[in-house]
C-alpha cells in the first residue's frame, strides 16, 4: 500500500486497545476498527504524482475498511 504519501495520524483497536500510527504502513494487518485515519497531504502546489497519489486515499482507506471487516468477520 506504500505511495508518496502515508504519514498521518491513525488511531485503531488491536486486541481491545487503541493503538496510535504516523504512517498507514505501520497499522497491522488485522484490527477490529479504524478509530482515526487521518493522512496528511502536502501543502500547495502540489506535483503530479503527489496529485495521483491524492487521488488513491479514498481507495486506500476502501482497502483499510475491508481489512476492518475481514478481521470483524473472523472473530465472530
Amino acid at each position: 500500500m506504500t505511495t508518496i504519501l502515508g504519514d498521518g495520524d491513525y488511531l485503531v483497536m488491536v486486541d481491545g486497545k487503541v493503538l496510535e500510527f504516523k504512517h498507514w504502513d505501520e497499522i497491522p494487518d488485522t484490527f477490529e476498527h479504524i478509530i482515526r485515519f487521518s493522512p496528511s497531504i502536502p501543502p500547495e502546489p502540489h506535483t503530479p504524482e503527489q496529485h495521483h497519489a491524492i487521488d488513491q486515499i479514498p481507495d486506500i482507506f476502501k482497502q483499510f475498511m475491508e481489512k476492518e471487516r475481514a478481521s470483524s468477520h473472523k472473530n465472530r
